[in-house]
This record gives C-alpha cells, structure tokens and sequence, in this order.
C-alpha cells in the first residue's frame, strides 16, 4: 500500500509532518506521526509550499514568518517584522519572500495606513534582510502569492473599493498593473 506524507496544522502554533497511507489524513487514524515543531509563538496563518516542495514558508500571528525543510521539518530562516504576519509566500525564479499582513482588522478603523504597516515587504531568501515594501492597501493584506512564473505576485486584502469590492491587487516585477 503507498503511503504518503502530510503536512498539518495540529494547533494554533504547531506543525505536524504525517506519514500515512491515504491521501486523506482523516481517513486513515493509522498514521504515524513522523516530526511536530512548535517553532511559532502564537497562530499560524499560512502554510505555502515552494515550487518543487522542498521548503515551506508560515506566516504567524507572532510578527514572523518562518521557513522550513519539508524533508525534516528544520527551520532555516526568520523574516521578522513589527506586525501579525497574515501570508508568505517564496518565489519559483528569485531567492525572495513575500510577506502580508499588518494590524489586526478589528483596529483597522482607528489607525492611519502609515501607522497599520499594510505593506507588502520583501525579504531576500538566505540572508533574511528586507529590501523593498510595496504600498498601496488599506487594511490588512490577507494573502499573497508569486505565480508559477514568478513574474507577478497578488496581494489580497478587504477594501471598498467600488472598482476592485475583493481587494486584490495584481502586480508585475516592475510595478503594479491596475485593473
């Protein structure tokens, strides 16, 4: 019978890796229990995987997002900012992070844009350094992710905007591409 490794979010602030023999985790109660790491303090967001499945990116709660050996669940790197981390994404073509988020949504209303850092910032891969910010949303980005070329990035948020009501925002390499 082939088995096949899961990877879980067991609790608010803890990875679980799962070997077991369905697909399905919750079909199969048999599984064993290979590596768990509770390397975030407070709720994790995001789990993303990078293109060919060796690394993934969490985002957190606890102002980090994270990155890890899908082989052995290791943390190899920290992208640490001074907001909740809501999304993170690795690019398939750069050695780049994007991270989201930003205030809590529910103080949204009684903070300037400047003050809620609802930026997305871009991290360099290995060296754990921010490069770059890209300005623009007026709440909390909730998502992000390159595409498969990794020559855009979405970013998802809330905003009522008549033109764009869901708040996503698509953008190139060199700018943003308006809709």
């Amino acid at each position: 019978m082939a088995y096949q490794t899961s990877v879980l979010l067991s609790g608010p602030s803890m990875l679980t890796l799962w070997h077991t023999r369905h697909s399905n985790y919750f079909l199969d109660q048999n599984g064993e229990q290979l590596v768990c790491v509770r390397e975030h303090a407070k709720q994790i967001n995001d789990i993303q995987p990078y293109k060919d499945l060796t690394m993934i990116a969490t985002a957190s709660k606890d102002t980090t997002a994270k990155l890890f050996d899908t082989q052995s669940f290791k943390h190899l790197k920290t992208y640490k900012t001074e907001r909740p981390v809501n999304s993170a994404s690795i690019s398939p073509i750069r050695d780049h992070v994007v991270l989201g988020g930003g205030q809590e949504a529910m103080d949204v209303t009684t903070t300037s844009t400047r003050i809620g850092k609802f930026d997305a910032r871009f991290f360099h891969l290995v060296f754990e350094e921010e490069f770059g910010r890209v300005k623009g949303h007026f709440g909390p980005i909730n998502s992000v992710v390159f595409s498969p070329d990794g020559k855009r990035y979405v970013l998802r948020g809330y905003h009522s905007d008549r033109f764009n009501p869901c708040g996503t925002k698509l953008y190139k390499s060199d700018g943003y591409i308006p809709h």
